[in-house]
């Protein structure tokens, strides 16, 4: 039986090899991890058990609730989207995708916990909601993600490649996925109009990601708000890395951004934060002053590149 432990954030195992790997680049390694403080991963629920059970009678009225949630906010967030000044006629086709998975897609409602407060699983097509507030968040990662027949997921500006065991980082853009997922969330969140999305479901009044989320509000003034939003949509990583670089970043600025975010979102993990704490808060200072064009120290222990990289996970 396939456990949350598993499959929370996609992998368990694959966070719990990459920031291991990110903290060696960053030069942070320790050999010896600390014990995970929360077992939570270990004792919850499994998904099978959520898809398997028969639900009682009053958590079946709250699933047809949201599942009526979820059809209309697509809906919604379709509508929205494209008054964005996007690439329509490309949009359009995401679209029309999305509203085939839909017809498929599970809806699962899972227990209040600390650490997650929704996910969407790829490989699964579903959705797991375990607090009302992270739906419409859920609902972005659905509609801009791309499951290649398992291997390969293209998730807005994360590439997660399970295929490729020959190259170190197979999961990337991990933080600027989740921060710019969770900006879209409260610039498209209906929390200030009266409609039927938030008498069902009030918004929640704070947000996930927080760091990461302001952190892509400034890259998303550099760049404009609909080149970012295109890129995203289109799942090129590789676009906004180029655009980063025509804008006077170097590709070693963008490299420690990308990977940055990812290794304060993995440093945070209930296993890693006591661990990282310090060096956690540094990275997150070198990337502000990354944003801000401010001198920095930036070099990592590799010679990566990034461009490079992001090819060969798109194979």
């Amino acid at each position: 039986m396939e456990t949350r432990k598993k499959i929370v954030r996609d992998n368990q195992d694959i966070v719990d090899k990459h920031a291991i790997i990110l903290a060696n680049k960053f030069g942070y390694a320790e050999e010896k991890l600390l014990p995970r403080k929360d077992e939570i991963f270990e004792t919850e629920t499994s998904y099978d058990k959520y898809h398997l059970d028969t639900y009682k009678e009053e958590q079946e009225k709250e699933l047809k609730k949201m599942r009526s949630f979820t059809s209309n906010g697509i809906h919604y967030l379709v509508d929205e989207i494209s008054k964005q000044g996007i690439d329509l006629k490309e949009f359009s086709k995401i679209a029309d995708e999305s509203f085939k998975r839909l017809d498929i897609m599970e809806l699962l409602k899972g227990p209040k916990n600390d650490l997650v407060a929704g996910e969407y699983l790829p490989g699964k097509n579903a959705i797991i909601i375990y607090e009302y507030s992270s739906i419409l968040h859920e609902l972005i990662h659905f509609l801009s993600t791309l499951n290649i027949d398992n291997q390969i997921v293209l998730s807005g500006f994360r590439i997660n490649n399970y295929k490729r065991n020959d190259i170190d980082i197979n999961d990337i853009g991990v933080g600027i996925n989740e921060g710019y997922t969770e900006l879209l969330n409260v610039r498209f969140s209906p929390i200030n109009v009266s409609t039927y999305l938030y008498k069902i479901f009030p918004s929640s009044s704070t947000h996930s990601y927080p760091k990461e989320t302001g952190i892509m509000k400034k890259l998303d003034k550099v760049l404009g708000k609909n080149t970012m939003l295109n890129l995203y949509l289109k799942h090129d990583l590789l676009g906004l890395i180029d655009e980063l670089y025509n804008k006077g970043m170097s590709y070693n600025k963008i490299k420690y951004l990308i990977m940055g975010l990812d290794f304060y979102l993995f440093a945070n993990d209930s296993k890693y934060k006591i661990q990282y704490k310090e060096q956690e808060k540094e990275v997150l200072n070198n990337i502000k002053k990354i944003i801000s064009n401010k001198p920095v120290n930036c070099s990592m222990k590799d010679n990566i590149d990034i461009r490079e990289l992001v090819k060969e996970m798109k194979k």
